[in-house]
């Protein structure tokens, strides 16, 4: 008998190393590295008589797949490796191993698959929120308790954005810095502890910019046929969709919409063929808008009176409508009188109140002229202080103005003019005819380029004295009326 316990001790270890040599080994994970390569761990095999372990990676797609070997790992105890060749960023990656017995043929079984893990990101510009998504991690045993999704911002420490269920391939969080430089993973984790990351990706997320406020600081007549709009912007914007809208009561209507950087410099918005202005109270606001969904900026709401004038002997009655929409309420009003300068035929204000009513007595002659100016009440919390500018108003009847009827080309009245006479408000041409019906004159006038009259000559040449005919066409550019004229003008 004691010649027999060799024997069965020799036996029991025979069969032990037999098991060990046909046990497959345990690979623990594959992740992926901070260098976005695959990277395997594995745990030791039990048997001693192991020399290292093969690593193969499976290529191909299923069920058309092959395993390539990628490299040999000498040493019973070592338990690592990483393709330095990974394509782990950009693909999936899936490999497996077996213990070698390097000088026998009697290698073990392959162990589990393992793949790694690939996310991708997407970043609403519009809110900063963050998708990531990425393929299960689906090779352990015990399953996946969840997944994190991790991010480092301007290289400090790792942050744990989200953590996502295990059954999950997707996830969103926020939180996240415009204009920083962000890593971004996502870190499997089994229910026994055991961890897999997947590829990094960097990016530096770049937030639309939006106006924080819009306000309507500055509404003035530009010619008598437009309006000019300032609006102050607090904050910034890349690329916007900007709308003025009017409003007579009857519901807002489009007067102009424009797209491109946000800026307070707007074009004039005009107003042609609107025959509401400017003898009509309106309401002008703005809304600015951009790509993201659901966001809206409504600037201030300007109300604009309108000047009134009531005309009786001797006097007219000035008075300047409500404005409302600063901010700090309406601070002072100015009334002035509209002239023509006679030299350089340019406008002229008179100052003739500070208050939002006149009584003109000075009503000599056929037509009188008035604008108003409202401005805020003092400096608003923006820094600045609105100010708004009425549609001119005048009192005239065309059929009342006398047209000067003679001049002398070399003497004071030295050319024909009509248009001077009417205060420079209108738009039209003037014609004149010889005693024959021939056209010798035409010119067309408006304030911005006013005509400088007929001076009495044909093609260069003075005409002789006596009488022609004048033939007008004008627009009154304030009431929007329509009229025409015809004389007889003399020459002497």
């Amino acid at each position: 008998m004691i010649r027999l316990v060799p024997i069965i001790i020799l036996l029991c270890l025979s069969a032990e190393a037999l098991f060990a040599q046909l046990s497959k080994p345990v690979l623990r994970n594959v992740t992926v590295n901070v260098s976005n390569n695959a990277e395997l761990n594995w745990e030791v095999h039990p048997d001693p008589l192991v020399q290292g372990y093969i690593i193969y990676q499976v290529v191909g797609t299923p069920p058309f797949t092959t395993n390539e070997v990628r490299d040999t790992v000498m040493g019973r105890l070592s338990t690592n490796w990483e393709n330095t060749n990974s394509q782990a960023a950009s693909e999936v990656e899936t490999y497996k191993i077996i213990a070698s017995y390097l000088n026998s043929i009697d290698d073990s079984g392959f162990s589990d698959e393992h793949h790694t893990v690939l996310h991708s990101l997407e970043i609403d510009d519009c809110s900063g929120e963050v998708t990531m998504r990425w393929n299960a991690y689906d090779t352990w045993p015990d399953g996946i308790a969840n997944y994190q999704l991790i991010g480092s911002e301007d290289g400090g420490a790792p942050q744990v954005f989200a953590t996502i269920a295990g059954t999950e391939t997707s996830g969103k969080f926020s939180g996240i810095t415009s204009g920083s430089n962000y890593i971004f993973w996502i870190k499997a984790v089994s229910r026994t502890g055991k961890e897999s990351e997947s590829n990094r990706i960097s990016i530096k997320p770049k937030f639309i910019s939006f106006p924080t406020s819009a306000y309507i600081s500055n509404v003035r007549p530009s010619g008598n046929q437009s309006i000019r709009l300032e609006v102050h912007i607090e904050g910034t914007a890349q690329e916007a969709v900007k709308v003025a809208y009017k409003d007579f009561g009857q519901g807002k209507e489009v007067v102009f919409s424009m797209e491109g950087p946000i800026s307070s410099a707007f074009p004039d918005v005009a107003l042609n063929g609107d025959k509401r202005y400017p003898n009509q109270p309106y309401s002008l606001f703005m809304e600015i808008t951009n790509q993201c969904p659901g966001v809206l900026l409504e600037s201030n709401k300007m109300e604009i009176g309108v000047i009134t004038l009531d005309k009786s002997p001797g006097q007219i009655q000035v008075s300047v409508g409500e404005v409302n929409g600063f901010e700090n309420g309406v601070g002072e009003t100015k009334i002035y009188k509209v002239g023509i300068d006679p030299n350089t035929l340019k406008r002229t204000y008179t100052l003739l109140s500070n208050t939002s009513s006149y009584l003109d007595t000075d009503v000599e002659g056929t037509q009188h002229c008035y604008v108003a100016d409202v401005s805020e009440n003092g400096v608003n919390s923006l820094g600045i202080q609105g100010e708004v500018r009425l549609f001119p108003q005048c009192s005239f009847d065309v059929k009342d103005i006398d047209f000067p009827n003679v001049f002398s080309p070399g003497g004071s009245v030295p050319t024909f003019n009509p248009f001077f006479t009417l205060n420079g408000f209108f738009t039209g041409s003037l014609k004149i005819y010889d005693r024959y019906g021939g056209e010798i004159f035409s010119e067309e006038h408006s304030f911005e380029n006013p005509g400088k009259g007929w001076d009495g000559s044909y093609k260069g040449k003075k005409v002789p004295p006596g009488a022609y005919i004048y033939f007008m066409n004008f627009i009154d550019d304030i009431q929007r009326g329509s009229y025409m004229k015809t004389g007889v003008v003399y020459i002497f």
